[in-house]
């Protein structure tokens, strides 16, 4: 029989608004606090305790800088001379803030060929308090792709760290670090008119108390889509690199909205589970299991729509993982599972 392949974008949803959280561990967390408000400056530590880990520079922008009247679309060029660094209009483009005043900037892909010359910006952050071993905790934020970008990625990732990685602060190239969280599933984050939330889920090891955003992916091994259409793309356009917008940014315990487990009529057990899932219900044709990473590690396909289904799970490593079940109408079942 033929199989249907899917693909599931498993961390990404967009909505239109979301409620501060008071057990937010992420200081400053929409980049509203800010040391100075010069319209022509705007580096990222300028909303502190945001900085940036490396020689590169991301950016904060606020509507304390300055604003522009008249501020979409965005102006033909990017000398705006006070807006630079302003809200709604700025250098890169025009957004108005998911919500506050403000957000910050970097730019995670621009390889060598590049206006940038295979740079990029990561945005640092300690955490209010360190993270609890055991503890599931969720990360989430919001991007938006700056209009100026000729290029939209997928690849952005997250690093929860007990270390603060000072080692790296010569560099402006990608950080050699196998990152806590990835957003590697080819979907390209490339709205420009409305902000795109990524989530996770993630169960502490302890005294993770850093966070970094970012893409940990070379440039050179980054695969990216136009933003522009090729035969508009002019000096006033970033060539051949991408530039997000940042705000909201959360880690703590309140649940994730984008996954719900409302369907009863299918049941994973046991659950937590060791080295046998069980997994029942109606015309299951496939069975796809994906890391707190993102990465598939486990595809099921049967020879035909079945009721019931083993899978083998012991040589899964512990933590959280994602599974999606196909029926043989199309849809699909989504579940959570938890590897002991």
């Amino acid at each position: 029989m033929a199989y249907r392949f899917f693909s599931f974008l498993l961390f990404i949803a967009t909505i239109t608004s979301v409620q501060a959280q008071e057990d937010n561990l992420v200081p400053n967390p929409g980049f509203e606090e800010r040391d100075d408000c010069d319209p022509n400056y705007g580096e990222l530590d300028d909303a502190p305790p945001w900085k940036s880990p490396t020689m590169a520079t991301p950016n904060v922008f606020h509507e304390c800088t300055i604003v522009n009247d008249n501020p979409c679309p965005y102006p033909e060029s990017q000398v705006l001379d006070p807006w630079i660094v302003g809200v709604p209009t700025n250098g890169p483009g025009c957004q108005s803030p998911h919500s506050g005043m403000g957000y910050g900037g970097f730019i995670p892909y621009a390889p060598s060929e590049s206006d940038w010359l295979d740079w990029s910006e990561y945005l640092e952050t300690q955490l209010l308090e360190p993270l609890i071993a055991g503890e599931v905790y969720h990360i989430r934020f919001y991007l938006s792709l700056a209009e100026r970008s000729s290029r939209a990625i997928s690849s952005i990732h997250v690093l929860l760290s007990p270390d603060n990685i000072e080692e790296y602060s010569a560099t402006n190239t990608t950080l050699p670090i196998l990152p806590s969280l990835a957003n590697d599933i080819q979907t390209y984050i490339d709205d420009k008119d409305e902000w795109t939330l990524l989530q996770w889920e993630f169960i502490a090891n302890g005294d993770e108390q850093y966070l970094y955003i970012g893409n940990f992916t070379s440039n050179e091994d980054t695969p990216s889509i136009n933003a522009i259409p090729s035969d508009v793309i002019d000096e006033g356009h970033y060539e051949n690199m991408a530039y997000y917008y940042i705000d909201d940014v959360y880690v703590g315990q309140t649940p994730l909205s984008i996954w719900q487990e409302e369907n009863t009529e299918f049941a994973l057990f046991p659950n937590p589970v060791e080295n046998n899932l069980k997994i029942t219900g109606k015309n299951i044709e496939q069975v796809v299991i994906y890391n707190g990473l993102g990465k598939l590690v486990k595809q099921v396909l049967l020879p035909f729509p079945m009721n019931s289904v083993d899978v083998k799970t012991e040589g899964l490593s512990s933590g959280i993982y994602y599974c999606l079940l196909q029926l043989d109408n199309g849809e699909i079942i989504k579940k959570k599972i938890l590897k002991r």
